[in-house]
């Protein structure tokens, strides 16, 4: 029996075509899915990972640009504040550094070799111990030690509260010499081992001495008192005094100046250091009435 070949693929014909038109859709289909894909998701993370790449060169200047609300969205603002918050860390520590190198390079204006100074004061302090001089040797030797701390060799941006409370003890004991005064410490021995940026009390110390023991007609006791304690989690250094304070226009313009770029200024110095290092939230804050006195309250985040 002969049976015609196109009369067998009859029905064949068709099913054929309709399973290439199904394999040509799917195909489309599995095209249009694998582009939206790579556009969606394979392409972020692609650009994602060679910006990491770039930033581990030390490419620090990227920002990806995106609208997107969804994890990669999320993973793109997180790398973009990450690198923003680097810039600012590296922007802060720099400025910090060169603020507190301000104090060391007036000091060696003189270009006068620190060893020579050390050694000469050291000759002074041993001749002066061999006359018998001994409060000549100890304040020599007081001063040897605020030397060292306002040079501070090995640009220590922190130290320990019991470290700075040292570099003060010795200026107190120098102006001891020159001022009659009480000088009245309360400390949480707790906080000594806490960290804050170096010479930020001596500063403010300096003030009083220059300020606010200095009025005529004084029937009181100079009295001077630091207190370090712990205010909400924060750390509060508090340097007060029982002197002339200052009037509230004066008052109002110091406050002011506080954030200025007044380097002539002791607090306006401490409180830019401050800030840079710790943000808005923290620095001075400084109380005064006329002839009762001024506090001045360090405020700093608690650091061990």
């Amino acid at each position: 029996m002969l049976i015609d070949e196109k009369q067998l693929l009859a029905q064949i014909y068709p099913i054929s075509k309709l399973l290439f038109f199904i394999f040509i859709l799917v195909i489309s289909i599995l095209f249009v899915i694998i582009n939206f894909i790579y556009r969606d998701i394979l392409f972020p993370i692609n650009t994602l990972i060679e910006s990491m790449r770039r930033v581990e060169k030390g490419d620090l200047k990227i920002n990806l640009e995106t609208q997107r609300k969804d994890e990669l969205g999320f993973l793109i603002e997180s790398f973009n504040s990450a690198i923003s918050k680097i810039n600012n860390l590296i922007d802060t520590v720099y400025k910090a550094q060169i603020i507190a190198k301000d104090s060391q390079i007036k000091a060696l204006q003189s270009k006068i070799n620190p060893h020579f100074i050390f050694n000469t004061l050291e000759m002074i302090s041993w001749k002066a111990r061999f006359s018998g001089a001994d409060e000549v040797t100890e304040m020599i030797d007081a001063f040897s030690n605020i030397l060292a701390a306002h040079m501070n060799k090995e640009d220590k941006l922190l130290i320990e509260i019991k470290e700075e409370i040292k570099y003060l003890d010795n200026y107190i004991y120098l102006m001891s010499k020159r001022v009659n005064f009480e000088y009245i410490k309360e400390i949480d021995e707790s906080l000594l081992n806490h960290k804050i940026p170096v010479l930020i009390i001596q500063p403010i110390v300096e003030n009083v001495f220059k300020h606010a023991f200095k009025f005529k007609n004084r029937k009181m006791k100079n009295i001077l008192i630091i207190k370090v304690l712990k205010e909400n989690n924060d750390l509060v250094i508090l340097v007060e005094d029982n002197g002339k304070g200052i009037e509230k226009n004066n008052l109002n313009l110091l406050i002011s100046s506080l954030d200025k770029d007044n380097e002539n200024r002791g607090l306006t110095n401490v409180n830019r250091r401050i800030k840079l290092l710790f943000g808005e939230n923290y620095g001075l804050i400084i109380d005064s009435e006329k002839y009762k006195g001024t506090s001045v309250k360090i405020k700093l985040p608690s650091i061990q």
